[in-house]
């Protein structure tokens, strides 16, 4: 069935046959159940990577648009985070150069704390 679909499939993420409930583009799916949701090992990566943005003094831009598109990947499933993106979004402006240290403004911090 997946060769009939002529979707992109990694077969060392997703096995080798279509089931009802696999992983895909980063998420679990559940065919049967109509649900989606992110594995618990990517939401603790994620979460890692916001922490250490808030507790480094300074963050670049770089590391900030690198959170910025983790996070506008999750809202396909969590949506309630989509309202937080352009807090995050509008504060690269401030930036002159990808690897500049910036701190964070505190919208951007307020919204990186929501998550």
């Amino acid at each position: 069935l997946v060769a009939d679909l002529e979707a992109p499939w990694h077969e060392g993420k997703s096995g080798t046959a279509f089931e009802g409930t696999f992983r895909s583009i980063g998420f679990m799916w559940n065919v049967d159940g109509k649900e989606v949701w992110t594995p618990e090992d990517k939401l603790l990566k994620y979460l890692s990577r916001i922490q250490r943005a808030l507790s480094a003094p300074m963050v670049s831009l770089h590391d900030l648009q690198q959170i910025h598109g983790t996070l506008v990947h999750l809202c396909f499933v969590h949506e309630d985070g989509s309202s937080r993106l352009p807090a995050i979004s509008n504060s690269f402006r401030f930036y002159h150069d990808d690897f500049q240290l910036r701190h964070l403004t505190k919208t951007t911090r307020e919204a990186l704390e929501w998550w």
